[in-house]
């Protein structure tokens, strides 16, 4: 019976590990192996287009948090991993990662434990029995990695240096180029989870100085003629694509609440989570990243990926994909006044948005592949010790 490799997540709920675990299970049926993804929770229902080809899909419908349901997780993936002679379990995320080590424990033949720390805000948080599980759960893995080298180290410092945590970079489709749109006004797109360490406030706010610096890229009112000015500004539109979780509704409410106090309406669309993603790149022409913290976005790779100048704030590694001036625009985090600048730049200059995007795309088809993340993952799970 051929071995099977396991991409193993919390849910199948939307959020960049799940669609880097997809990808990845994805990418190795494509190279001849068999490969499954896992959820612990929520099957979810995916349209027959976004079904990972040659993957089969599993969901173990696991209750949350309790002891028990922890426990009757770790019995019913065990079955899982025997029955489709798994050599790798590959977790991602740290909801994941006590079942996945409960599920190994005391397995003579057991397969390989290799585990992708994706949150770049928090490093094994928590407090507690959960805390001190994680940790030895980790402490179990056979190798450990960070989206970023600044989360690898400090995956290291949590388990006491036994695991050396390595990065494990993002990589994402290589879509058709979407750059032959209108250049005549710039398109921006900011897509991801409505999060504050996303911070589309940052954005939002920024839009907002361009439009008060230069008034008439104000829409105005409605029965009143347009009054010509001597600096007329930029024009742009800009689709805000993303919701919040369940429990982080009020962040969401209070990032609509500013684009509406800010009078963004007439240039700023919020649609909500969209799930057409190659749909939503094709109507854009700038990718926007205003995030407080990342490792490597896997929304910012696929704007690259689209032919999309991209306006990016540098953290995490992302100056590994955006080299400023050539492949995009980085700014300083949380730096309203420098975003405005360059997210004005990229406005008001077509052939710097076509400059950008050109060399954007040629950096993310190089470097940031589905085949390139598949072969440096078997690399990666051999040095671990898998057989397959």
């Amino acid at each position: 019976m051929q071995h099977s490799i396991i991409q193993l997540i919390g849910s199948f709920q939307g959020g960049g590990a799940q669609r880097l675990a997809l990808n990845l299970a994805e990418a190795l049926a494509a190279k001849g192996h068999r490969s499954v993804a896992v959820a612990l929770r929520h099957a979810g229902a995916f349209a027959e287009a976004d079904k990972p080809a040659g993957v089969e899909v599993r969901a173990l419908n696991a209750s949350r948090d309790s002891r028990a349901s922890i426990l009757r997780a770790a019995r019913d993936l065990r079955r899982l991993l025997g029955e489709h002679n798994a050599a790798v379990v590959h977790v991602h995320g740290s909801g994941c990662i006590i079942v996945a080590a409960l599920a190994t424990r005391a397995w003579r033949k057991r397969p390989r434990l290799v585990f992708t720390w994706h949150d770049s805000g928090s490093v094994v948080g928590g407090r507690g029995l959960k805390r001190a599980m994680t940790r030895w759960a980790l402490r179990r893995c056979d190798a450990l990695y960070g989206s970023s080298r600044d989360v690898a180290d400090r995956l290291t410092a949590a388990v006491g240096g036994k695991v050396a945590a390595g990065v494990f970079v993002n990589a994402v489709p290589d879509r058709p180029l979407t750059a032959a749109f209108d250049d005549s006004a710039a398109k921006m797109l900011w897509m991801g989870r409505l999060v504050p360490v996303k911070d589309p406030e940052l954005m939002l706010r920024a839009l907002a100085r361009i439009r008060a610096d230069h008034p008439s890229s104000e829409p105005p009112a409605p029965g009143a003629p347009a009054a010509p000015l001597a600096h007329p500004g930029p024009a742009f539109e800009c689709i805000l694509a993303g919701a919040a979780l369940p429990h982080g509704k009020a962040f969401e409410q209070q990032c609509r609440d500013l684009h509406a106090s800010l009078g963004l309406n007439g240039s700023v669309t919020m649609p909500g989570w969209v799930d057409d993603t190659p749909g939503l790149l094709a109507r854009c022409n700038v990718g926007v990243q205003s995030s407080r913290s990342e490792g490597l976005s896997m929304a910012l790779l696929e704007q690259m990926m689209a032919g999309l100048a991209v306006v990016a704030t540098n953290v995490g590694d992302t100056s590994r994909a955006v080299e400023h001036e050539r492949t995009g625009l980085l700014v300083p985090a949380g730096d309203e006044t420098a975003l405005a600048a360059a997210l004005q730049r990229v406005a008001t200059d077509a052939a710097l948005r076509r400059g950008l995007g050109a060399a954007a795309r040629e950096r993310a088809q190089a470097e940031f592949s589905l085949s390139a993340m598949a072969d440096r993952a078997v690399t990666a799970y051999r040095q671990a010790g898998a057989i397959f």
